[in-house]
């Protein structure tokens, strides 16, 4: 929203609270870049919350943390899915706590997106934790007409 953006920020409805305070204590009430920042409840894979987000495609999807629930995992591409063309980036900000969960999910998402890690030295220069990985990607060419079909579905 500050850098003239439309964003939305969403997360699960129980932490919606702690989301909306901290857009409150980060932009002016009332102000331009406050219009420009929306605050959804997105549960990944729910058509309802899919609905309520008036955005079909965005340019940039940031996620950070997303790789906890392996359960979780087909939702989650398919709600990347959802929100990506061939020109949306997605860059992931995750901590290794598993590391076969980790493999897993991105098993399952370069199915679809291609992924390319960030190496740790660069990482380490912008963020101090030697723990925190960074990937960016983008949808697969080969990938996009099949699994949009699927998506958007």
């Amino acid at each position: 929203g500050l850098l003239n953006y439309e964003v939305v920020i969403t997360d699960l409805k129980k932490l919606m609270p702690f989301v909306q305070k901290n857009v409150s204590l980060n932009i002016k009430p009332n102000s331009e870049a406050e219009q420009r920042v929306t605050c959804k409840e997105l549960e990944w894979g729910n058509e309802e919350h899919f609905a309520g987000i008036k955005q079909t495609r965005f340019d940039i999807i940031l996620g950070s943390e997303l790789i906890y629930i392996e359960e979780s995992f087909d939702d989650l591409v398919r709600t990347l899915l959802r929100y990506s063309d061939m020109n949306t980036r997605i860059i992931i900000t995750y901590k290794i706590r598993l590391v076969e969960l980790v493999e897993r999910f991105f098993k399952k998402f370069e199915e679809v997106f291609s992924r390319e890690a960030i190496p740790t030295e660069v990482i380490t220069r912008f963020h101090p934790n030697p723990k925190q990985y960074l990937a960016v990607a983008k949808l697969k060419p080969e990938a996009a007409q099949r699994f949009k079909a699927l998506a958007d579905s």
